[in-house]
């Protein structure tokens, strides 16, 4: 319900910013169509645009009204957990970057285009080794200026379907848009190549699980977790969403417990049958050094009863 409300909000923004600008009566041609304007978006799209190819006759369509809009709500409780590593000992730029998970990178311009604006990057925005995401709205909105400008990216424009030529109508495909600013269905537009960037778009709901309809989802939360006050918590999950909710909700709750799935390592089994228990227990970065598994930034639950 929550999502269903931000959408449609998304939605009247963008009917307000864009009114009936920009109607494609006929529809419209591109090389290359990219659906979302997230950061992978984002980043193609920056590259097409510096290209000097056929490639560079791209678009981006997003339903929000402005870039990066995923990130206005998630992660829920508004902590990144991508690093944000300002100094280094090492001054290579690539070395320097590996080290900035938030930061996008800049094309190198080709010789029939022009120089890419410069963007402040994550790590001349905040000092903190994990940001707040307004920062990193911020720059993503920064950081697609240059495409919005020159009438690449097409705010307020969901995709309602994405169909294949037929043989006779040559390679590509046919990619039908709802523009809030008109309120109607335009015309299709033709692209040679469509690139689907929309991340995440619905939350993960177990339907399996009798009485699953009952529990509040991570998407549902409010950023605080004052809503818990003086209250015992049970988390069902024990991914990076789970503890970030945790670490969140141990400021207002008298009790909060993680409910994983699986039975805890049986240390006096033999070790084959320890090597199978282990692929189900919980994944700890450190430990993987898969920076998708469990980070230790929102790990500070353990402090309540390890101490």
């Amino acid at each position: 319900a929550r999502l269903r409300r931000e959408r449609a909000a998304a939605r009247d923004g963008a009917t307000q910013r864009f009114g009936m600008a920009g109607r494609l009566d006929g529809g419209m041609k591109r090389a290359v169509c990219i659906v979302g304007a997230g950061p992978a978006g984002l980043q193609l799209g920056h590259f097409l645009q510096h290209d000097g190819s056929t490639l560079g006759d791209y678009v981006i369509f997003e339903r929000s009204a402005s870039a990066g809009s995923f990130f206005e709500r998630f992660p829920v409780h508004r902590l990144l957990i991508s690093l944000n590593k300002r100094h280094t000992r090492v001054a290579s730029r690539e070395f320097r970057m590996r080290h900035d998970w938030n930061s996008l990178l800049t094309a190198e311009p080709s010789a029939q285009s022009s120089p890419p604006q410069r963007v402040r990057p994550m790590t001349e925005r905040t000092t903190e080794l994990y940001p707040h995401a307004d920062v990193l709205v911020g720059y993503l909105r920064d950081f697609a200026a240059a495409q919005a400008e020159a009438g690449r990216i097409r705010f307020g424009a969901e995709v309602s379907h994405i169909a294949q030529l037929p043989p006779d109508a040559g390679d590509g495909f046919e990619v039908h848009i709802h523009e809030y600013g008109q309120g109607i269905e335009a015309s299709p537009w033709r692209c040679r190549r469509v690139v689907l960037a929309t991340g995440l778009p619905l939350p993960h709901v177990p339907r399996e699980v009798v009485g699953a309809d009952l529990l509040l989802g991570y998407e549902e939360l409010a950023p605080t977790g004052a809503s818990f006050e003086n209250r015992s918590v049970l988390i069902w999950g024990f991914g990076n969403a789970a503890h970030e909710t945790a670490r969140e909700l141990q400021k207002h709750a008298q009790a909060v417990t993680l409910l994983h799935r699986k039975a805890r390592l049986d240390l006096t089994a033999p070790f084959a049958e320890q090597a199978e228990q282990s692929m189900g227990l919980p994944r700890f970065a450190f430990f993987t050094h898969y920076p998708g598994d469990v980070r230790t930034v929102t790990m500070q639950l353990y402090d309540s009863y390890l101490l």
